[in-house]
């Protein structure tokens, strides 16, 4: 059900307010999206948050952002990784 709803949710991104689309970027970073056993739900959060972040509609501060992501890397799964490149 979860990537079904992640499915869902990128549809809906470009008609998301600007406070929507905050609220979404914070769930997603959340360490339970980003680094899940199901790599498909993983794959799908790191999209929702390119996704987002190239819409523009929240500004977004990328120094906490890049220093969670990279904190992260090690629970990554392969797939995740490919959509979400990371230094």
């Amino acid at each position: 059900m979860t990537t079904t709803s992640q499915d869902i949710l990128i549809l809906l991104l470009p008609f998301l307010s600007s406070a929507d689309s905050h609220s979404l970027f914070s769930a997603c970073l959340m360490p339970e999206v980003l680094t899940c056993k199901d790599n498909g739900v993983q794959k799908r959060g790191y999209k929702i948050l390119g996704k987002l972040v190239e819409g523009g509609k929240d500004a977004i501060d990328p120094d906490p952002v890049i220093n969670a992501l990279i904190g992260l890397t090690k629970d990554l799964s392969p797939a995740a990784k490919k959509v979400f490149r990371f230094p």
